[in-house]
């Protein structure tokens, strides 16, 4: 473990990445002890998504009931809630997208495909990416999970909804392409698009979103 976190740690230097946007709440970090690294020369920023409060016993109660359903309508509440609750942690992410289009980042959260994947949509979306583009690089993220899915169900498996459970909590770590078009549908029908999300849920002009869109496809036309 200790070699793969060297070896994590050597690889974002190569990269060059800077900074590393951790969507993570205070109360994750201290249930499953998982405090953010020091990594030299690399600012970890914590922008979590949910406040303490989206915390407590009945709340994550019922967000795992939903989560261990696994059918795509109880997913979009779920991503709803994320969509309501996320404007200001996506907000930094976005920022620095328009200010620092040069100095790469790093966004994650626990299970690295909710709150993770709906800012990655929202960033591919304003770059022009088609839905069923994004759809199958959510898929993929199973592909890069896979190596930590034994810790991760193991962790499940100590939630009491788990615990009995295990098509429930490998309910929870799927990553379906349909889960993301009807993700990509509600974003559209429900909150206006990308655009008018931005605008009204994270605070950002039109001239923000130009410059953001900009940004992206002027850093991908020089790769």
């Amino acid at each position: 473990m200790r070699y793969l976190f060297f070896a994590g740690k050597t690889r974002l230097c190569e990269l060059g990445i800077k900074k590393v946007f951790d969507l993570r709440s205070d109360t994750e970090i201290a249930k499953w002890t998982t405090p953010c690294p020091h990594i030299d020369g690399v600012e970890i920023v914590r922008t979590p998504v949910f406040k303490i409060e989206d915390y407590s016993p009945e709340m994550m109660a019922k967000r795992f009931e939903l989560y261990a359903s696994g059918k795509i309508e109880a997913f979009m509440e779920l991503y709803s809630q994320i969509l309501e609750n996320g404007g200001p942690a996506f907000g930094h992410i976005l920022r620095h997208v328009r200010d620092r289009p040069n100095e790469a980042c790093i966004i994650h959260c626990t299970a690295g495909k909710d709150r993770t994947g709906i800012i990655a949509a929202i960033l591919l979306k304003l770059a022009g990416v088609s839905d069923e583009d994004i759809a199958e690089d959510y898929a993929l993220t199973r592909v890069g999970r896979e190596p930590a899915r034994p810790r991760v169900m193991a962790r499940l498996t100590k939630e009491p909804l788990f615990a009995t459970n295990s098509e429930a909590a490998l309910n929870m770590f799927t990553s379906r392409s349909e889960t993301m078009l009807a993700f990509l549908a509600l974003l559209r029908e429900k909150y206006g698009g990308v655009r008018e999300y931005l605008k009204k849920y994270v605070h950002l002009s039109d001239q923000d979103i130009d410059i953001i869109r900009q940004n992206m496809l002027a850093l991908s036309g020089n790769s």
